[in-house]
This record gives C-alpha cells, sequence and structure tokens, in this order.
C-alpha cells in the first residue's frame, strides 16, 4: 500500500509540474511576443529616424549647407481643380520633393488602435491646423489620415509659425505653419498615463535664430535667418523611459550684434495653457558665451521617453549623452 500511495504521489506532482510548466508558458510566452514585437517597431523606428535625416542632409547640401529651419512631418494632402490656397506652408521636405511623404508610424498599425485615436482626439482637442478633416486648405497633414498615419513633429517651434512664401504666380506672401501647436512630448516619465499617441513621432527643432537691436532693445529677428546645424530625435515605446534631452525653457543670455549680452525668457518655446511650466526645449544654455548662446541637449534629470536623437553633430556636449563628433551624428 505504501509503494502504491508514492507512486500516486509521484504521478500527481508530475502532473502538477506538467500544469506549473504550462501555465508559466502561457504566461510568458505573450510577454515574449509583446516584447518582442514593441522592439521591432523600435527599431523600424529607428531606421525612419536615418532616413528624415537623410533627407534633411540631402536638402542642406542643394542649399549651401542650411538645414530647414522647420519641419511638420505627416502626408501630403492631394487636391483636385485649382489645389490649396496657401493658408498653411507645406513642409518644404515634402514640398521639393526630398520626402514627399514621411515613413509610416510604425506603433499605429491600424485605424482601431488606442494610438491613432488618441492621436487624432489629441489633435481636435489642440485644434491642430494640421489635421485629419481640417478646415484650413492645408498642402500636408502632420499625421496623415486616420487610415495611414505618418511619423509627424510633435515639438512646437514658435519661432517659425508664420513665414513668407511665392507661390506658383509669383505672388508673395505670409502663411502659417502650424508649428505653434504644443504636443505634450516633454518630461514623459511624469506623466501618470502612457502617452500611446507619442509612440514613434518624431522632433525637429533647427539652431536658426539671432538678435538685432532697436533703440537699446533686444527683438527677435529671423528674416532671413537660416539653421547651421538641427536635433531630431524620435519616441519609442510608452514602456520605454528613453532618453533625457528635453528641459524646461529657461531664462538664458544672448549675445546680441554688439556683443552686449541679454537676456530673453524661453527663447525655443511658450507658455502652455494651465501649466506654469513652458514646454520642453532641446536646447540648453551655455553661459552665454559667443559665438553660441544653446547647447544641444538640455538634460533636466526627467527623462522623454526619448529613443534616438541625431544631430550633425558638431559643437555638441553632455554629461548624460555623447554623441560622434561628425556630420549625421548619433547621439548616444
Amino acid at each position: 500500500m505504501a509503494a502504491k500511495g508514492s507512486n500516486t504521489g509521484r504521478w500527481l506532482m508530475g502532473v502538477l509540474s506538467v500544469v506549473i510548466v504550462a501555465a508559466l508558458i502561457l504566461v510568458a510566452v505573450p510577454n515574449m511576443i509583446r516584447v518582442t514585437d514593441c522592439n521591432n517597431r523600435e527599431a523600424e523606428t529607428k531606421q525612419n529616424l536615418h532616413a528624415i535625416q537623410l533627407a534633411i542632409e540631402r536638402y542642406a547640401v542643394d542649399h549651401g549647407g542650411t538645414y530647414p529651419l522647420w519641419l511638420s512631418g505627416g502626408l501630403e494632402v492631394s487636391y483636385s481643380g485649382s489645389g490649396p490656397d496657401f493658408d498653411y506652408i507645406a513642409d518644404k521636405l515634402m514640398v521639393e520633393g526630398y520626402m514627399p511623404d514621411y515613413p509610416s508610424n510604425p506603433f499605429i498599425k491600424s485605424t482601431e488602435s488606442r494610438a491613432n485615436k488618441d492621436l487624432f482626439k489629441l489633435q481636435k482637442d489642440l485644434d491642430d491646423p494640421l489635421s485629419y478633416g481640417s478646415s484650413a486648405w492645408i498642402q500636408n497633414m502632420r499625421f496623415g489620415a486616420t487610415g495611414k498615419v505618418a511619423m509627424g513633429n510633435v515639438l512646437a517651434d514658435p519661432r517659425f509659425a508664420q513665414m513668407p512664401y511665392i507661390d506658383a504666380k509669383g505672388n508673395q506672401g505670409i502663411a502659417g505653419t502650424g508649428t505653434d501647436v504644443i504636443f505634450r512630448c516633454w518630461d514623459t516619465q511624469q506623466l501618470q498615463e502612457p502617452q500611446y499617441w507619442l509612440q514613434g513621432q518624431f522632433f525637429y527643432k533647427s539652431d536658426a535664430g539671432h538678435y538685432s537691436e532697436n533703440d537699446d532693445i533686444s527683438v527677435l529677428d529671423f528674416s532671413g535667418d537660416v539653421a547651421d546645424n538641427y536635433i531630431l530625435g524620435c519616441f519609442g515605446s510608452f514602456r520605454s523611459k528613453g532618453k533625457d534631452i528635453l528641459g524646461e525653457e529657461h531664462s538664458a543670455p544672448w549675445w546680441v550684434e554688439t556683443g552686449r549680452s541679454a537676456q530673453v525668457w524661453g527663447f525655443h518655446g511658450i507658455p502652455v495653457p494651465g501649466n506654469p511650466l513652458r514646454q520642453g526645449s532641446p536646447f540648453g544654455s551655455s553661459n552665454g558665451t559667443p559665438p553660441s548662446p544653446f547647447q544641444y541637449g538640455n538634460p533636466n534629470g526627467v527623462r522623454d521617453g526619448i529613443l534616438l536623437v541625431l544631430t550633425r553633430g558638431e559643437g555638441y556636449d553632455s554629461e548624460s549623452i555623447e554623441t560622434e563628433k561628425a556630420d549625421g551624428g548619433e547621439v548616444q
């Protein structure tokens, strides 16, 4: 009887072991699949960012070494008849054929996805003029239509909210760019809810901008301005805290044309409604030393969810991140 009971016990233990292993497999395998899928999408996002950078560098080669002042990203809008009326100026990479459409967002594969719904709801709440269904005669949508979502620039740049243009008939005018729409894309580690919409998007900001003096008052002047450098980054999965690149705006010294130092608040940002903080900036202060008042990278101790950052690779130095000192440098 003892032997029989012992055999029964071993049999039960064997069955229990099989059940436990099976349960572990059922739990572990789906998690492994999700992690692998997330890693694949992040890898595709990185590849997309390199493609955007290649278009930016090609643009610079053809424009005397200067970079686009701003980018919006997204997809070109097809019009019938007379076409758009230039209420808004389209992204230069798209207009001039360097990137007719931005790469599809790897994290948004379905019109029914959570990220897709969050993204277009956010655009509606922010009254983004470059959104699907906008009443403006836009030439490109920041993220594309609901059925096809491309990578779009989520870092506002109010410096270039309006820019001059020349239409097909040679007429000059001033039109909007949509760069003054603020998407909450900085210090994401502090946010309580996952930012599904932010996955797979990119940010771009040029180093353009200088001051001129008028009656001893320093004022911004972007007329005829050029960009000699830029900072370009992409966001990964909401599960990843990412890199700390964006810091809050601050009062920074700027050397005006006479060499006198002037103070300016939030040169690269504008107030966020209902929030005492200003939007995140990828540029940090370099203590006002000429010729550049800003340095690339503005870490503030709060991670931003940024997966990868690319710059031209000149004049970049940070304690928390490093970059190759060469064109097309990658922040590690």
